[in-house]
């Protein structure tokens, strides 16, 4: 819809088209939308893509060219080191159970599998060698096939204007979304960040907000392996959760419901990694709010076997809360994100256990 209504206005321009694929990107990699979704929607974007290209054709390197590019599911690998983002990105860490022993190892021998000298995967991307950085992508996704890692890349787009200047969709829609979230800035400073971001001609706040996003990555792993290591995720039986415990230090790390929901995703791929059966329950997360320690945030995702970002966890919250007469706020946007009193988080989940099972 945002594709079809900027191309039929008067802003038929690579600006907006640029923001349109930074909000598909967005929908697809926070599972918004399901795989097909996304590649429908991203055929109507190549075809005005490849529109607007023949329109504003020109030689000027300054311009905005919009690039078709095949996108590793790996985070922030272009500013990193190719060894980073492998250990830190939840669809590789997950599926190679990083947090473990055997998992840094499988990890070191899918590099060996391609070549890769570890010297060069622990230099940053930008200094390792041409030849390998031009094959990379290829080489990887030729070997993913062989760990399970079948779905390592998808089909997006890179923005390129001067010589220096390039960033793919995901690169700035970490960025952005850094900004967004910033546990740093109160909503409406964190709203013009992000909308600053948006503007290609703030460089620096586009790799500084990368910079954030990468130490946010860091944080996500360092978390989940805490989860799993003190035996902290419980299931109920109708569903899985976990509780980030009050006086933690990342408290204020995940004090944003977006950045709540992206920990209790990646518990739920990390998890059903080790606990198969778990596949099929949805997980729920709940945290103190470091500035109002009197309520905390609970937040819920689909089970991972459901290709949907359909969920029946708001109407369970609420009425779970209504059970037990607890003091609860919905969010607008997020059905399945709550603010509840933490003196009623107990029975809360007591009743929204009940409910589930029946």
């Amino acid at each position: 819809a945002v594709v079809s209504t900027q191309s039929t206005g008067s802003k038929d321009n690579c600006q907006y088209m640029w923001w349109a694929i930074i909000a598909i990107t967005d929908q697809y990699l926070n599972h918004k939308v399901s795989r097909d979704r996304y590649v429908t929607t991203f055929g109507i974007v190549q075809q005005h893509v490849q529109r607007l290209n023949n329109l504003h054709d020109s030689s000027s390197i300054n311009d905005m060219k919009l690039k078709y590019s095949n996108e590793l599911r790996l985070e922030l690998y272009r500013h990193w080191t190719l060894m980073e983002s492998l250990r830190q990105s939840p669809y590789t860490a997950s599926r190679f159970r990083i947090w473990t022993t055997k998992g840094k190892k499988k990890l070191n021998e899918f590099l060996a599998d391609m070549g890769l000298p570890l010297l060069q995967c622990n230099q940053n991307y930008a200094s390792m060698d041409m030849e390998i950085r031009r094959e990379v992508r290829n080489w990887i996704e030729v070997t993913a096939q062989r760990y399970g890692l079948d779905d390592i890349s998808y089909s997006s787009f890179e923005l390129q204007y001067g010589f220096k200047n390039k960033f793919c969709a995901a690169d700035v829609l970490h960025a952005v979304s850094a900004a967004l979230t910033s546990p740093t800035l109160d909503t409406e400073a964190a709203f013009l960040r992000a909308q600053d971001t948006l503007n290609r001609n703030n460089e620096q706040l586009i790799h500084a907000g990368i910079e954030q996003s990468k130490a946010f990555c860091s944080s996500l792993l360092n978390q989940v392996q805490a989860f799993i290591d003190m035996k902290q995720v419980v299931c109920t039986g109708p569903f899985v959760y976990a509780l980030i415990q009050d006086g933690s230090t990342e408290l204020e790390t995940f004090a944003h419901p977006a950045r709540l929901i992206q920990l209790c995703r990646y518990l739920c791929e990390a998890y059903c990694a080790t606990t198969r059966k778990a596949a099929t329950l949805p997980f729920i997360i709940a945290a103190a709010q470091p500035l109002d320690p009197d309520y905390s945030c609970v937040v819920g995702v689909p089970p991972l076997s459901v290709d949907s970002n359909k969920s029946y966890l708001g109407r369970a919250f609420q009425q779970a809360a209504d059970r037990v007469e607890a003091v609860v706020e919905f969010d607008d946007f997020e059905p399945s994100v709550m603010r509840i009193r933490s003196e009623d988080k107990a029975k809360f989940f007591d009743a929204l256990t009940a409910l589930l099972v029946t």
